[in-house]
């Protein structure tokens, strides 16, 4: 059983919660300029890749290389 305090479970909770919904939201925010730039094609792949893009940012910004 692990011994992690409250405090610390709460924390890593908020910070996968910040995580999931940024990269969301960063998905959403992509899918709408390439729907208005290029097309359909580029605004299902910007919502398909933007989170994915946007998860390894934000990681890379909270947790370093």
């Amino acid at each position: 059983m692990s011994h992690t305090s409250g405090v610390a479970l709460v924390e890593e909770w908020q910070t996968g919660a910040f995580l999931l919904v940024g990269s969301v939201v960063i998905g959403v925010i992509l899918a709408g300029i390439g729907g208005s730039v290029s097309g359909q094609i580029a605004a299902v792949g910007g919502f398909i890749l933007g989170p994915i893009v946007g998860f390894l940012v934000l990681s890379y910004l909270l947790y370093g290389k």
